[in-house]
């Protein structure tokens, strides 16, 4: 991002010491806006009123922390971008006694990696000074030389996700990591709260297979992801910068634009767009529709999670009949965290 390192905080939350806001086109206009000024320690980002507008909100001075003096924001698909180099760490000076080793430790490679002088090279699956961490997700893999245009599982570890989760990997335009995949002939996808948190199958190359909505989270918040919605096999609907916000928000959907994709916008309606199913019904969607998945007001929206085919909306054409979709998403900026 220009140079410039940033850390994201959680969807919901933003820094209440705004002190200028202007209109941006994309949440990566925002940063770059403030990537641009000195004085810049960091940015609201908040959906405008009009499609494909965003609100800037720039804060300036130092931060004591990462992601500190947050308030709840007026959106739950808000959130604050926080400049790391801004950020100050408060410290303590102590006295300490220490014996010089007469030796250093050689790096222990580990997950197959091999000493290469005091370094350790990886497998393209594991990433850290010693091999030690999963890949973030399916395009560090391929960023590391897995560029073949094959397919396979792979466990991947986003940052802040507790464990590791098992996807399905994609090695070509960029290495597209695989989330959902899901076929009304094979299964009733239609479940409670607590399964689809956890996540459905075991083997993301065999029949239906969702990783959870927390591993949405987690994976959708340390960097900017393309998602192609992919439905009835072959047809691609492309969204920028799209995100599922913590629990907190029921997952809340939000994205900078709707690219191309033969259907149209499905997810065109009103604002915020939040998941219900049995066991978490905040808006009553699940009660009145009868099937997960994420709405709008008024109930409108899309029940994913269903035992059935389900209607995809395309504008004024109405509704597409969907019997099978595929959520793919390949990263367009750097990790967050970075």
């Amino acid at each position: 991002m220009n140079g410039e390192r940033f850390v994201r905080c959680l969807n919901g939350l933003t820094n209440s010491a705004s002190t200028s806001e202007v209109s941006g086109r994309s949440s990566m206009d925002c940063i770059q806006m403030c990537s641009r000024t000195h004085d810049c320690s960091g940015v609201n980002i908040c959906p405008g009123s009009m499609s494909g507008q965003f609100k800037c909100g720039f804060t300036v001075g130092l931060h004591q922390g990462d992601c500190m003096d947050m308030s709840a924001a007026s959106q739950p698909s808000c959130y604050y971008v926080q400049r790391k180099d801004k950020t100050v760490t408060t410290t303590t000076t102590s006295v300490t006694t220490t014996t010089t080793p007469t030796s250093t430790t050689p790096l222990l490679c580990q997950n197959g990696g091999t000493l290469n002088g005091n370094q350790c090279d990886c497998l393209y699956k594991y990433i850290g000074a010693a091999c030690e961490k999963h890949a973030r997700d399916c395009s560090e893999a391929y960023d590391n030389g897995k560029q073949d245009g094959a397919e396979e599982a792979l466990f991947i570890r986003p940052t802040g996700a507790p464990a590791p989760i098992k996807v399905r990997c994609q090695y070509s335009w960029g290495g597209a990591t695989i989330l959902l995949q899901w076929k009304s002939s094979i299964s009733n996808f239609n479940q409670d709260f607590a399964t689809l948190k956890a996540g459905i199958g075991d083997d993301p190359m065999v029949g239906n297979y969702f990783v959870g909505l927390d591993s949405l989270y987690y994976f959708t918040s340390q960097a900017d992801y393309e998602l192609n919605f992919q439905a009835n096999n072959f047809e691609d609907h492309i969204y920028n910068n799209f995100t599922f916000g913590p629990e907190s928000s029921s997952y809340a959907i939000s994205y900078d634009q709707f690219s191309s994709g033969i259907y149209g916008d499905g997810f065109a309606v009103s604002p915020p767009l939040t998941f219900s199913a049995e066991g978490h019904d905040t808006d009553g969607c699940y009660a009145a529709k009868g099937k997960a998945g994420w709405y709008g007001a008024g109930c409108t929206g899309y029940p994913t999670f269903t035992d059935g085919n389900f209607d995809w909306s395309n504008g004024n054409e109405g509704t597409v009949s969907v019997d099978s979709l595929f959520m793919k998403f390949v990263r367009q900026s750097p990790y967050y965290d970075d």
